[in-house]
């Protein structure tokens, strides 16, 4: 999860410099995939560690997930709108 980060940074640099599509395709398959290993094995670990009440804890999972995600989609668009200096 800590170096998740790298390559998204990849994909947009790949992005903003003009590198061939494969690039930042290959780039969005290593971020996806760092994604969905670290959902996967968060999700075993919160089942694991919460015998019988693991449904509870799978719709507390998904709840902060879908909130996390309602945040950062809300900050994210006014960020890109009001900084166009940084893309240029």
């Amino acid at each position: 999860m800590a170096a998740l980060p790298l390559p998204i940074l990849a994909y947009g640099w790949m992005c903003q410099k003009g590198v061939h599509v494969s690039g930042p395709i290959i780039m969005l398959f290593i971020a996806g995939a760092g994604v969905n290993w670290t959902y996967s094995s968060t999700l075993a670990y919160v089942v694991d560690t919460n015998a019988g009440r693991a449904a509870s804890a799978i719709a507390v999972n998904s709840m902060y997930r879908g909130i996390s995600g309602f945040i950062t989609s809300e900050v994210s668009g006014p960020v890109q709108v009001s900084t166009p200096s940084l893309l240029t």
